[in-house]
């Protein structure tokens, strides 16, 4: 699908994960915190082009207007600010793109091809359109796990030994840990599997409604035994938490690439096991990208610096 839009300019500005500086059109791959820097409540400065969940999550987390919120899916392609920009699904969180910006302004750039990946997982269905990237000038890449000791499992494989770690918790309190948005397939097959809904804090569960996946979770704990919070809070939660004594007390389990350099962990007497799920390319998976679209430049977009 071409679209021509335009927001009163021709030539412009276009930026990509920043929000910290003046520009025409932004470009957002996906509603994590790393890649939304100057992101702010009352935002006003301009158009914020993301896909319709991504949309949905920046309206319900940061009350951007719905006028500031142009859309576009996997697939499609708009014309704008003099180049063409075209999306791609990125397998990563739910509503996570890649983008493609082709120059078509005169001058030294146009022509000029940069692809912005974004966070991502390679997956079959992507290696199906990876020759539309083949030979762009730049490249801003995802390298989170750009080391050969980052083999991950399939996405399924994990999910199904976050289950088994769960059921050995035997009805007792167990925690997950997970991002306000991301690692949702983990929070549906574990809720699935144990046809209760996993406990959520408030803005993780408002990001729930936006993906109109809220029948998965809930804000009662008295409603289930299992709770998802961040990893960093289930590590290390604070004493003075009202949760400590039971987190202290329950079976914690976290997916995350990082589980290939971690071992299960004792803290003050409960036991924290990581399971190697990922939302990212492994080392193994990175290198077919590169080598498949052999792109003139290479440029580290981890973290969406």
């Amino acid at each position: 699908m071409f679209i021509v839009v335009r927001w009163g300019f021709f030539m412009g500005k276009i930026v990509v994960d920043r929000f910290n500086v003046k520009a025409s059109l932004y470009l957002l791959t996906h509603a994590h915190t790393d890649h939304m820097r100057g992101l702010r409540k009352g935002w006003s400065k301009g158009p914020i082009l993301c896909s319709e969940e991504t949309g949905r999550v920046i309206q319900a987390l940061y009350g951007v207007p719905k006028s500031l919120i142009p859309t576009i899916a996997p697939g499609e392609e708009i014309k704008v600010f003099g180049a063409v920009i075209k999306a791609y699904d990125a397998n990563h969180c739910p509503g996570a793109l890649m983008f493609k910006v082709e120059r078509e302004e005169e001058g030294d750039d146009k022509g000029k091809v940069e692809v912005y990946t974004g966070d991502f997982r390679l997956n079959d269905r992507m290696r199906g359109i990876l020759h539309e990237f083949e030979g762009a000038d730049v490249c801003y890449l995802d390298m989170t796990y750009n080391n050969p000791c980052f083999m991950f499992p399939p996405q399924s494989h994990a999910i199904q030994q976050v289950i088994e770690v769960l059921e050995t918790c035997e009805g007792k309190d167990s925690f997950v840990g997970i991002y306000n948005i991301g690692k949702n397939k983990v929070v549906k097959a574990v809720s699935k599997h144990f046809g209760v809904p996993v406990y959520v804090p408030e803005r993780t569960y408002r990001v729930y409604q936006a993906l109109d996946m809220g029948e998965i979770v809930t804000k009662n704990m008295e409603d289930t035994c299992i709770s998802a919070y961040s990893r960093g809070f289930l590590e290390k939660p604070k004493v003075d938490s009202p949760l400590f004594y039971k987190i202290s007390m329950g079976y914690t389990v976290i997916p995350t690439g990082w589980a290939c350099i971690m071992k299960p962990r004792n803290r003050r007497g409960r036991r924290i096991e990581y399971v190697a799920y990922s939302e990212h390319n492994d080392y193994y998976e990175l290198q077919e990208f590169i080598k498949t679209i052999k792109p003139k430049k290479i440029v580290n977009f981890h973290r969406g610096k």
